[in-house]
């Protein structure tokens, strides 16, 4: 028996050395977007083994502060030797071959509990992958972890479960608001190098804010839900939250296969309304959301639009966007009974102790009451029927708005809300969960800016299933605004980078392959770099010996160029002499006809 502890604590040793093994590397992972981090590994500078293991370095660090991670990927290291195993071997699956990638808890992973939030799910384990998570894994993504969330998707406010409450990643005590806040501190915190999450309401593009990050909420319906525990099956759907648009929009054509390119129409003038109540905080509506902003929030919008002004866009004020009309339509479609009927569904394709909803009701661990929903679960069609009733009474109303202003986007802040203490009885002031997730129409949020420390969003909502146009437009103000890593949040770098060992980066990747010689020298010492001892030295010579062979080659150049004018020099000199001998030769026949002319006559 004294053996088997002996050998269990021996491998639990050497996992732990080996997941925290690298203390020092040639990125800097809280500067790392996703496209940073496949553009490395497809060029050589970083392993997907390591950039795993600078990821954890950071989880093992730091989730107790933050409580943003539920479980980690027990396989994750030997599914990232495959990946580097495979790309070695020329058989690289897709885009994101190697890409650690965060996931909500209420998303299957094969091989993961998928808990929703509460410990009651702990030991329940899915079949099969969900639909986005096969996509994810066809073109060579990774599932790192499982990210904590507000318990059951219920909470806007905070991401709060039986795993604990997700702290902001930029002041600890905030809130991450929810319910995807332990996916988007995830990213903010440099656990993975994007998330997915879920959207009810505003529970993506809320935590994205939050946490100074890219998060988009698609068209209703356009991202299968297949593998996802829901609460309301007519409002949610999976988002993705990420550093950048770029990360964004090449997550989104993975999940979907639509893909876009970045495409700048000067000729068409953008329609943008603004509405105008939420927008300026009035309150004389009667509605929470119309209260008075927070004074920095409207400050840095109206910097914004001032931007937008400048370019190829046209503002518009409105005055009947949000009204006592849509907030009735918005009351009577949310359909959270749906909960139960649709938790019985999933249910079936998992293995574990809860095999239905009145199970996951008994059970103790957790920490909402689901009581009122178990009364709910056998709604009947007619009560159904109504609520896509009003649902479709708010499409119609929210397409006049479009169209009767012709407009591609509404615009207004993510939330109007000084971000405040977790746990707090403040009321939220934002549409993003009364507008798009209502309707259906895609939406996304952008960093607007930072107060005090702590970033906030701005929102942009599209037309229905015209992700591309959005995209467009986020491409757009982030050129002008772009606000990514431009603060760190609380949870500092756990090593240091040279400035040199940066400058040889981004030597070797600005020119990838063009010197063999050097390119080897340079890979072999990026895959030894974390055993290096002289790295200092190392790196200063190799960035001396490209410009050694850079000068080489210059010199080379010249001397070519000096051979070809030389060349050109006698070539020309040679047909010159040519066309003037032949000159000469047809000068002295000429001039012999003619004497012969002149002695006959």
């Amino acid at each position: 028996m004294k053996r088997i502890v002996i050998f269990i604590v021996i491998l639990i040793t050497l996992f732990v050395s080996r997941v925290n093994a690298y203390n020092k590397s040639v990125v800097d992972v809280t500067k790392l977007t996703m496209s940073d981090a496949i553009e490395y590994l497809d060029k050589g500078v970083i392993t997907s083994e390591e950039l795993v293991n600078l990821y954890l370095d950071r989880i093992n660090n730091y989730n107790d502060t933050y409580k943003a991670i539920i479980t980690i990927n027990p396989n994750i290291i030997e599914e990232a030797i495959n990946s580097d195993k495979l790309r070695k071997e020329g058989q690289k699956r897709g885009i994101l071959e190697g890409i650690p990638i965060i996931v909500k808890d209420n998303i299957d992973v094969v091989g993961m509990p998928t808990t929703a939030g509460a410990k009651a799910l702990i030991n329940n384990y899915p079949n099969e992958d969900a639909d986005v998570i096969k996509s994810l894994k066809n073109e060579g993504a990774i599932i790192i972890a499982k990210a904590n969330m507000s318990e059951f998707a219920f909470s806007a406010k905070d991401s709060y479960s039986s795993f604990g409450y997700v702290n902001n990643a930029y002041k600890v005590g905030y809130t991450s608001y929810g319910s995807s806040g332990g996916s988007a501190v995830s990213v903010a915190l440099n656990f993975g190098s994007a998330a997915l999450g879920t959207d009810t309401n505003s529970s993506v593009r809320l935590p994205a804010a939050a946490s100074g990050l890219v998060g988009i909420r698609p068209t209703t319906g356009k991202l299968s839900s297949k593998g996802v525990i829901n609460y309301d099956i007519n409002r949610d759907t999976v988002g993705i939250i990420t550093k950048s648009v770029l990360d964004n929009q090449i997550l989104w054509g993975v999940l979907t296969g639509e893909k876009y390119e970045y495409v700048a129409d000067e000729t068409k003038k953008i329609k943008i309304g603004i509405p105008k109540n939420f927008y300026e905080g009035n309150g004389k509506e009667g509605f929470n959301i119309n209260n008075v902003a927070f004074a920095p929030i409207k400050e840095m919008l109206d910097q914004e639009i001032k931007r937008l002004d400048k370019e190829n866009v046209e503002i518009v004020y409105l005055d009947d966007v949000y009204t006592n009309t849509f907030a009735r339509y918005n009351s009577l479609s949310v359909a959270g009974y749906t909960m139960c009927k649709a938790f019985n569904d999933y249910i079936v394709n998992t293995t574990g102790p809860i095999r239905s909803f009145n199970d996951l009701v008994k059970n103790k661990e957790k920490v909402t009451n689901l009581s009122g929903y178990y009364k709910a679960c056998n709604y009947t069609k007619n009560y159904y029927n109504k609520t896509l009733n009003y649902l479709e009474l708010a499409k119609a109303y929210m397409k006049d708005i479009y169209d009767k202003y012709e407009l591609d986007f509404l615009l207004y802040p993510t939330t109007k809300n000084e971000l405040y203490p977790k746990n707090n009885n403040y009321m939220l002031q934002n549409i993003s969960g009364t507008m798009s997730s209502t309707v259906g129409y895609p939406a996304l949020t952008l960093p607007l800016g930072y107060y005090d420390g702590l970033p906030y969003g701005i929102e942009i909502m599209g037309r229905e299933n015209e992700e591309d146009k959005l995209y467009n437009m986020a491409y757009l103000m982030e050129e002008h605004n772009y606000l990514v890593n431009s603060q760190e949040s609380s949870a500092p770098k756990l090593y240091e980078t040279d400035e040199e060992v940066d400058n040889l980066v981004r030597l070797y990747i600005n020119n990838y392959d063009q010197n063999e010689i050097w390119f080897n020298d340079v890979q072999k010492f990026f895959a030894n770099y974390n055993n290096s001892i002289n790295e200092k030295n190392i790196t200063i010579d190799l960035i001396n010996q490209f410009e050694s062979l850079k000068k080489e080659k210059t010199v080379q150049v010249k001397r070519v160029e000096i051979s070809h004018l030389v060349s050109e020099y006698f070539s020309s000199l040679f047909i010159a002499l040519i066309t003037l001998l032949i000159f000469l030769f047809f000068v002295v026949v000429t001039f012999k006809i003619f004497n012969k002319i002149n002695k006959k006559y």
